[in-house]
């Protein structure tokens, strides 16, 4: 059974949730059915308001948590939504009081779903004002569950806030991964996938990206390399400049094994596939990267 990939957003009022949602959908919603169930503490109701389109559902879950109190009452919305409109894929907008590792433990009693990531948005601009204890992803179990963070309204404080701000992430947990952005809005290939590099085995799909260009976002692709062992291409990816944030392709080792690369801020995965593909290709998703291309090009082709 193909499960439908789902993906927690949490982060308090403000923070820039919805407009990180609304800003991906927009692109894949042409291609996709997408279902989205919002969950905001002291929200009036009105950011369904925000998303129009056929391909779309949003339900909402008001006067609760939606790690506690509100639960069951997710479970079911996300039941009826799967046995009634049969989306592509879910994305679940959570309060900022929703802890990620309650969300995510809750959703595995659901079979027909698989998580796709858990995102936490954080407010740079109002860090300061949020009580430590009403964090709820600030302790080491929750951030155990957190596939990334997003530093959103960067450009609002002083560079060693946000150094801060990351300071206090990674001291909970070390191998967290960080993005800044100053308006939430990142590619999808940032915000999707996390789990899964969800490539399309087809080149035609690399194509788009080739020396693609959205504001600070830009993209390349290197086809057609050689690997000779997996641990190698992990070598090489561990050493990426840090203004890559996602990598994701396939390839086949000298030993004829085939596998997909997923590539998040600095961490990689390898999931091993019979995917039938004759050449290698990787994508490069990061801030004016472009400049890093011929280099990792050279790297990988020779």
């Amino acid at each position: 059974m193909t499960k439908i990939p789902t993906t927690i957003v949490t982060g308090f009022l403000g923070s820039g949730k919805t407009t990180l949602i609304k800003n991906a959908v927009e692109k894949i919603w042409n291609v996709e059915k997408i279902a989205i169930i919002k969950n905001e503490i002291g929200d009036v109701g009105v950011d369904e308001m925000e998303f129009k389109n056929d391909k779309l559902i949003v339900t909402e879950l008001e006067n609760g948590c939606i790690c506690c109190t509100l639960v069951g009452q997710m479970n079911d919305s996300l039941r009826e939504i799967v046995a009634k409109y049969k989306p592509d894929r879910i994305i679940i907008e959570a309060s900022g009081l929703a802890k990620p590792a309650q969300i995510a433990i809750s959703l595995d009693l659901i079979e027909e779903l698989e998580i796709d990531g858990v995102i936490v948005v954080i407010d740079a601009l109002n860090y300061n004002f949020v009580d430590e204890k009403h964090k709820a992803w600030s302790d080491k179990m929750q951030t155990e569950f957190v596939d990334l963070y997003i530093l959103n309204k960067v450009n609002q404080v002083p560079s060693r806030v946000v150094e801060n701000i990351s300071d206090d992430i990674l001291e909970l947990n070390s191998d967290a991964r960080i993005i800044e952005t100053e308006n939430a809005q990142l590619p999808v290939d940032l915000i999707f996938g996390l789990h899964h590099s969800f490539v399309n085995f087809e080149d035609e799909i690399f194509h788009d990206h080739e020396e693609n260009s959205t504001d600070e976002f830009e993209t390349f692709t290197i086809h057609d390399f050689e690997v000779k062992t997996k641990d190698g291409l992990e070598l090489f990816c561990n050493a990426l400049p840090k203004r890559i944030f996602r990598a994701k392709g396939y390839f086949q080792d000298n030993k004829g094994a085939k596998w997909i690369l997923n590539f998040v801020a600095g961490k990689v995965k390898f999931e091993e596939t019979n995917a039938d593909f004759d050449k290698s290709n990787i994508v490069f998703i990061g801030k004016k990267i472009l400049m890093y291309k011929e280099d990792l090009e050279k790297k990988l082709t020779h």
